[in-house]
């Protein structure tokens, strides 16, 4: 039992930290309004508005003493959030993902979209 108050666990590092990306929704009159401040919506909302819009990457350039931003912006319309397109089923799909019947080896995983019958 002695050995076993001897031996020491070494410390192991923590996992690097992720910068999470800033996401930007721009609105047609050209006004952006930041994905973080859409507290009415859900996250997973947000990400099947974005798996339909799209998102760009844009590099904002160092400006004086500030350091080269990165952003994630996304085109939307309020008129059509959905683009008037059905939503696929796919891994891809923010839906199939919150669901994950892909990922426990389910024989048909991505059923279409049919709502309660």
């Amino acid at each position: 039992m002695a050995e076993l108050q001897e031996q020491q666990i070494a410390p192991t590092e923590p996992p690097p930290r992720r910068v999470s990306k800033k996401h930007v929704f721009r609105l047609p009159d050209g006004s952006t309004i930041p994905a973080s401040e859409w507290k009415s919506i859900s996250k997973f909302d947000r990400d099947v508005l974005i798996y339909y819009h799209g998102e760009e990457k844009v590099v904002i350039p160092p400006t004086g003493k500030k350091k080269e931003r990165t952003e994630w912006v996304t085109e939307y319309n309020p008129e059509q959030a959905l683009l008037a397109q059905p939503i696929q089923p796919s891994i891809h799909s923010p839906i199939c993902q919150q669901c994950g019947l892909f990922e426990h080896n389910c024989r048909n995983p991505f059923m279409p979209y049919g709502g309660a019958e």
